[in-house]
Formats: C-alpha cells, sequence, structure tokens
C-alpha cells in the first residue's frame, strides 16, 4: 500500500546518470518546484500552519501539503519529467 512506500524507492529508481536527458530534466523541473514551494511558504500563513506539528495530526497535514504542491504552476512538469523518467 502506500504506507512504506518510501521503503521500496531505491529499487525502482535507477541511478543518476547526468548524461541522460531524463535525469536532467528530473533535477531542472526539481528545482523549479523547490523554489516554487520556497515562495509558497513565505506567503501562505495556511502552509506554515501546516508545517507546525502541533496543529493537526501528521496524516491531515500531509494531505493538505500534497494538495497545495500539485496546486503549484510548475508541478506538472515536475510529474511529466518524472513520468518519462520511470517510463510511465
Amino acid at each position: 500500500g502506500e504506507r512504506h512506500v518510501h521503503k521500496l524507492a531505491h529499487e525502482a529508481t535507477p541511478p543518476f546518470d547526468s548524461t541522460q536527458a531524463a535525469h536532467q530534466d528530473v533535477v531542472q523541473q526539481t528545482k523549479a518546484l523547490l523554489a516554487e514551494y520556497a515562495a509558497l511558504k513565505a506567503s501562505d500563513k495556511d502552509l506554515v500552519a501546516l508545517l507546525d506539528p502541533n496543529t493537526s495530526t501528521l496524516a491531515a497535514r500531509r494531505r493538505q501539503i500534497r494538495k497545495k504542491i500539485k496546486e503549484l504552476s510548475s508541478y506538472g512538469a515536475y510529474e511529466l519529467a518524472c513520468c518519462n523518467l520511470y517510463g510511465v
């Protein structure tokens, strides 16, 4: 299931190869997404509150943070780059 899926990433993720365009694209799109997320953190009081472990349950906060990340304009390009890397 979704729980502990991070333990399987090393089995599915190919080793980084800076000569492959798909790998370079994931890096570029990740940087763009992280920059947009940082800007959102600086301006969105609701997001800052979600980062406080005393405001809600971890599951609820994660769900809301994921929603906010998926709404960022750079998320689509990031998701596409990851899909291209994994061949899905």
